[in-house]
């Protein structure tokens, strides 16, 4: 197979430096007996210029560097990534508790506006946030997203099992009201012996609860749309059940 390059010169398809500039860079490269690629499989970094920079938008870390806020750059984003990637990013972000849902609708007052490239796709994310708590991986947010758009009123890591052998779980995702919660197992530890044992305990003490517990792996995750309507149908089969009066634990 073809050799990698030692380093790839990024400057955006000649959107974040001239060309003389990159020219310059690449020659010097070369020169030291380094192979180079120019813009793959990566550009480099997009350049962003904004005339409302305020003292909050920007922290320096421990080394000196100067990088933007984590609600500035939650901001920013929203001009560039999907609507999935960016509810993704906020997520992590409230995750990790690099700011609060507070700091980001202040940021979204401050900044948004129509004319702003971004705006509406931030305040979206914002107001289109599931009840809650943040979510965890990218995978949740996906299959959360994809049952919320067909109607499922999920909740994202709000509720809590208290088991009958004293453990207590929280569920990735769930509808309180019809006790079904859908775990997103992509985390290796599930694959393990280990891992799944306890899953299938935690899943048997849910039973007991009157909880019906549907799981997905990652696996699932390469027939999405597929897993999607598997859990579409269990859902509404669940609220079926609930609505005659008669729910049951699946087997």
């Amino acid at each position: 197979s073809a050799r990698s390059p030692d380093i790839v010169i990024g400057d955006r398809f000649g959107a974040s430096c001239g060309p003389g500039l990159a020219d310059l860079v690449e020659g010097l490269f070369r020169a030291r007996g380094y192979t180079t690629a120019r813009n793959t499989p990566y550009a480099g970094v997009i350049v962003r210029q904004s005339t409302k920079v305020d003292a909050t938008d920007f922290v320096r870390r421990d080394d000196g560097i100067t990088i933007a806020s984590a609600p500035r750059l939650a901001f920013d984003l929203a001009a560039t990534l999907s609507p999935l990637d960016h509810a993704s990013v906020v997520e992590q972000i409230l995750h990790e508790r690099l700011c609060g849902i507070d700091a980001l609708a202040a940021i979204a007052r401050r900044l948004a506006h129509p004319a702003r490239p971004g705006s509406v796709r931030f305040v979206t994310t914002l107001s289109d946030r599931l009840p809650g708590g943040a979510l965890e991986s990218h995978p949740e947010v996906a299959v959360a997203k994809a049952l919320q758009a067909r109607g499922v009123p999920i909740h994202a890591q709000a509720t809590w099992l208290q088991l009958p052998n004293g453990e207590r779980a929280r569920l990735d995702v769930s509808v309180p009201s019809v006790r079904w919660g859908v775990e997103i197992d992509v985390h290796p530890s599930h694959l393990l012996l280990e891992g799944t044992t306890k899953d299938k305990r935690r899943d048997r003490q849910a039973r007991l609860l009157g909880w019906q517990i549907d799981r997905v792996t990652g696996m699932d995750l390469l027939n999405f749309d597929t897993t999607i309507d598997e859990l579409i149908r269990l859902y509404e089969r669940r609220r079926d059940e609930f609505s005659r009066g008669h729910p049951r634990s699946a087997t």
